[in-house]
């Protein structure tokens, strides 16, 4: 409890001698003291993060046991004067948490009502400002050891400290040039042949991946079409019955090999079609019939008579064959 005016004759002289001078101070005493007549031992905890506050009650009894199943609950009045009204739950045996908003830095009182036949608890708590309005001193350690640095053909670093410590200190600290530009360039490098390293092993096991080992991406469009049926909520389409293609594939072989054997039987006789005699009877000179003039040698015709021969007995074997069929 603060109270920021005198009690006396300089400014509260005639207020002195009213009946509200010792009822307002009786007040502040008795609102100030702890509070008297109630059974059960609170306390409070407060913590401030993200722009609200948070309160944690634990409640005991005389007893030191756990009080719980209380109607607690809490108003808070932040600096603008305006209540805020907190809502307070148990969490735990003995435990009740509240939390409420605060937006604004300032000082907060907060008066919480345990429940009925307990004495009001008040308590308080102050939202501090920004950081970056906090009034930190100079890390002067830290200065001297970066004013200490020598830069390469460089001097180091000074330390700019103003010659008095009065009104004119700021002015003093403003005419010096903080800025020195007789600095030379920084440069610096960084060994990158690990890399380069790494980058080789990784070309050349691709080059020889890629070389050596066919890979089979087969399994790729049935696993984007699940992957697809999976994202859109689809029902997976059944697989297609392979009966017409193994029964095309049967049906291609058993012809392949129907054609082979017909090229083979083409060019084979068999040896039963093969008749026992097989012969050609030339017929003998006739004395009426003039003969032939002998033809001139030619080196074909042999060939051709004996090609001729050869297939006038291939005919008659086989005339001679159906006509044994028809007799059976």
């Amino acid at each position: 409890m603060v109270f920021t005016s005198d009690a006396g004759a300089r400014w509260t002289g005639d207020w002195v001698n009213r009946e509200l001078y010792d009822k307002l101070f009786g007040q502040m005493v008795r609102w100030a003291m702890r509070p008297a007549g109630g059974s059960g031992k609170f306390t409070v905890a407060t913590d401030f993060a993200d722009g609200r506050v948070r309160m944690v009650i634990n409640a005991l009894d005389k007893n030191d046991e756990f009080l719980n199943f209380l109607n607690m609950n809490g108003t808070a009045v932040g600096p603008d004067m305006q209540p805020i009204p907190m809502k307070i739950e148990q969490s735990a045996p003995g435990r009740y948490v509240g939390e409420f908003a605060a937006k604004d830095a300032g000082s907060y009182f907060v008066m919480i009502s345990p429940g009925a036949g307990q004495s009001p608890i008040r308590t308080g708590l102050n939202v501090p400002y920004s950081d970056e309005f906090r009034e930190l001193s100079p890390n002067e350690a830290l200065l001297d050891q970066l004013a200490a640095m020598t830069p390469k053909n460089g001097k180091p670093g000074i330390v700019i400290e103003p010659k008095t410590k009065n009104a004119d200190t700021m002015e003093q600290l403003l005419a010096v040039n903080t800025f020195r530009h007789n600095l030379l360039k920084a440069s610096s490098s960084q060994d990158a042949w690990q890399y380069l390293l790494l980058f080789a092993s990784c070309l050349f096991f691709g080059d020889v991946f890629f070389r050596r080992v066919q890979v089979n991406v087969a399994w790729v469009p049935p696993l984007a079409g699940r992957a697809r049926d999976w994202l859109l909520r689809r029902q997976p389409k059944p697989a297609a019955p392979e009966f017409i293609q193994r029964l095309r594939g049967k049906k291609a072989e058993v012809t392949e090999q129907i054609e082979q054997r017909r090229g083979t039987v083409r060019f084979e006789m068999p040896q039963a079609q093969k008749p026992a005699d097989l012969t050609v009877l030339e017929e003998p000179p006739s004395a009426n019939k003039p003969s032939k003039p002998a033809e001139k040698p030619s080196i074909t015709e042999p060939q051709k008579t004996e090609q001729e021969t050869y297939t006038e007995r291939l005919l008659r074997a086989k005339k001679k064959v159906w006509e044994d069929r028809d007799k059976k």
